[in-house]
């Protein structure tokens, strides 16, 4: 769902992963060094994504529920980007989800 989008604290990219262990799937975004070099690698280990997935969806929710903050979101994007169109896009939204212990940022575009 978030591929690309979330990033650690100092800025290393998240991806996704999953692992089945007795026929569950587990799925998390582990860092990239994590998964590229081993747990030894970096400084922050993976985060589960459910719970971060649920906290994005709602500040979404909570995002597009306020007129005036999607009116600000669609100011911008027209500055941004001025050849999109109301019918061909949905404004860009930036979001800090964070766990008990950890915190990601998105930017939705």
């Amino acid at each position: 769902m978030l591929r690309g989008l979330l990033f650690t604290p100092d800025g290393e990219r998240l991806v996704p992963s999953y692992t089945v262990k007795k026929g569950k799937i587990y799925r998390y975004y582990t860092p990239i060094k994590h998964r590229r070099f081993g747990a030894w690698a970096g400084s922050h280990g993976p985060l589960p994504a459910a719970p971060i997935e649920e906290l994005v969806v709602q500040q979404i929710v909570a995002a597009l529920s306020t007129p005036h903050i999607v009116q600000s979101v669609w100011d911008r994007m027209q500055q941004i980007r001025p050849f999109v169109s109301r019918r061909r896009s949905m404004p860009s939204v930036a979001i800090s989800a964070c766990t008990a212990s950890h915190c990601a940022w998105v930017m939705m575009a």
